[in-house]
């Protein structure tokens, strides 16, 4: 009995003893006022919230709740307001309870200063904004996102450096000389000099010309300096002699390029376009405007409207549209057998993480599935950048520099008048037309036939609205493209084929190759009972004419039975190239009636 009632009281006298010697190498609370949402919240989000978060709760523990984590989980409140060397979370965290209970159990233990915030903000009473606050509902409640208000400019008297220095020398604590006592020449150098101060130290003393020249020239053109530049700069005794070589380097076209590259890194720049193909792009026009932005001291401003909205400007340049680039740096999927719409999707969840990485320094990507935990960024917020962004074309751009556009123009002036003669000729456009209409009439006028499947091994097709078919993803030369129509119309007498501009495509299409061009090697239709497959009618084509044609080309050779050679394409007309287009096909004999309708 006697021993039962002495160890109790022996471990306790241990344990207080350990306890108190810990204490005295605790890390002392850092002497500062502390704010919960910028000191403490970092630390208990990257360092606790693995364990004792939203997703985690070890011991019922939650660091993320203010409710749950002053109440404490199984153990008991962790925290003792206004007593931090007593408070169980500082014990854990310091290692009081020994190292196989030291928190956070996972990577490395918290930090001296870490320890010391968390301290202080006990020792302050704990204070912790309400829950709404904590999650930044409100983005008025966190720092990061409060307009900076510009600081007083500290004023530091030479009596007060002197003063300084001569105690810095009693002490030996520093190498710092009076020769060392310069006048400000900026008001960054002030907050540097009072924090030096602070510290008993005093600037480093000044670098020699050809060091500073080389450290400058590093700096803003990424670029060493020559021999003669070192001379010039050591011969040149003028007062402002520093002052002109800054200028000097920030009019230079190599200062864009420097600090360029740091933008396009955010941007997702790159001269490929990724995934399995990796084929290159021409996108570095959009490379050289950022070079020149910078290089034209672009306010940021306009430097942001441009790439995000550079072509809803007001009669926009052709620069301002370059300028949209920032959201064409998404990588590509070429790959055959893809979904376009797939990856369009995809493209548009990396350019908002772009937006939002490059403007506003967070990772949004969160708010896709839930509204964001650490971050002011709501759901209903995130989808909203989507609404807008889904809502572009995307064309493909021509850029040709200002003496090009000048050549372009004189020489299509003169091959318009060609080929206008030409095409009157060779097309013979009111003959078309007539024919056209003459088919229609006969069947009572043309119907726009509703797709209900359609495939090609490689390019994908998306139907529109209109029943048009938009095709994308890979283009494999002689691929073939099979449409299935439920059609209960008879006496079906030809059909029409139209080949259509839309943004999306290269050059506003109307095809996907060659800026634009297309081929059509060979049409042919089958008609079969919509409810019996079995029986089947192969159509045959009795004449075919376009509203233009390639020399070489003709229409007639997409119903001859050939796939090997070329039946319809305006691509090689250069004034037709990217104009719609449309074909005729007129039946042998009328498409025949099934019973329960014709697929």
């Amino acid at each position: 009995m006697n021993c039962r009632r002495v160890t109790p009281l022996f471990a306790a006298i241990v344990f207080a003893t350990a306890s108190l010697a810990a204490d005295v190498s605790l890390p002392a609370p850092v002497p500062r006022p502390i704010d919960f949402v910028k000191d403490v919240q970092p630390i208990l989000s990257s360092r606790c919230y693995e364990c004792h978060g939203p997703k985690k709760q070890s011991a019922e523990l939650r660091w993320d709740v203010k409710s749950v984590a002053l109440n404490g989980g199984d153990h008991g409140a962790p925290i003792k307001p206004g007593k931090s060397a007593e408070s169980l979370m500082i014990q854990l965290v310091a290692g009081l309870k020994g190292e196989n209970s030291r928190m956070p159990a996972k990577g490395e233990p918290l930090t001296a200063e870490q320890i010391g915030i968390l301290r202080a903000w006990i020792d302050q009473g704990a204070n912790w904004p309400d829950e709404a606050s904590v999650k930044l509902v409100d983005k008025r409640d966190h720092w990061a996102f409060k307009a900076p208000l510009k600081p007083k400019v500290p004023v530091i008297s030479r009596s007060v450096i002197s003063n300084q220095l001569a105690r810095v020398k009693a002490s030996s604590a520093s190498l710092i000389t009076d020769s060392l006592i310069t006048d400000y020449s900026h008001p960054i150098d002030a907050f540097v000099g009072a924090r030096l101060l602070k510290e008993n130290l005093w600037f480093s003393p000044a670098a020699d010309r050809a060091t500073l020249l080389r450290r400058l020239k590093l700096d803003l053109l990424g670029l060493p300096s020559t021999p003669k530049e070192v001379d010039e700069f050591v011969a040149d005794k003028s007062p402002d002699a520093y002052a002109k070589l800054v200028e000097k380097f920030l009019a230079s076209p190599h200062y864009g390029e420097r600090w360029g590259r740091h933008w396009l890194d955010v941007a997702r720049y790159a001269d490929s376009n990724g995934f399995e193909k990796d084929a290159p792009r021409s996108i570095w026009p959009y490379r050289d405007w950022v070079i020149d932005a910078l290089n034209r001291d672009l306010p940021f401003d306009q430097f942001t409207i441009e790439q995000l909205a550079g072509d809803l400007l007001p009669n926009a340049t052709l620069q301002q549209k370059i300028a949209t680039g920032f959201l064409r740096n998404s990588m590509l999927n070429q790959e055959g057998g893809i979904e376009p719409e797939q990856f369009r999707t995809e493209a548009l969840i990396d350019r908002i993480d772009a937006i939002g990485r490059a403007w506003l320094g967070l990772t949004i990507n969160c708010a896709q599935c839930h509204n964001h935990k650490f971050d002011p960024v709501s759901q209903r917020e995130y989808f909203q950048v989507w609404a807008f962004l889904n809502n572009d074309n995307e064309p493909l751009l021509e850029v040709p520099t200002a003496e090009q556009q000048k050549k372009r123009d004189e020489i299509l002036a003169k091959v318009r008048q060609a080929e206008a003669k030409a095409l009157n000729d060779e097309t013979n456009a009111a003959q078309f037309a007539a024919w056209e209409k003459e088919i229609a009439d006969a069947a009572g006028g043309w119907s726009v036939l509703d797709p209900t499947e359609f495939h090609n091994f490689a390019t994908k097709y998306e139907e529109q609205s209109d029943h048009s078919l938009l095709g994308g993803g890979d283009v494999k030369p002689g691929a073939v493209t099979r449409v299935w129509i439920d059609n209960p119309d008879t006496n079906i007498t030809g059909f029409r084929l139209e080949v259509m501009t839309h943004p999306n495509l290269p050059y506003g299409g109307p095809g996907l190759v060659q800026k634009g061009g297309w081929l059509l090697k060979e049409i042919t239709c089958e008609a079969y009972a919509a409810t019996n497959s079995t029986v089947t009618n192969k159509l045959r084509f009795r004449r075919a004419m376009a509203s233009a044609e390639a020399p070489g080309f003709s229409i007639t050779n997409a119903i001859d039975g050939n796939t090997g050679k070329g039946g319809w394409t305006a691509s090689k007309l250069p004034i037709l190239k990217n104009q719609e287009q449309r074909a005729v096909f007129e039946l042998a004999d009328p498409v025949p009636s099934f019973s329960g309708g014709t697929r």
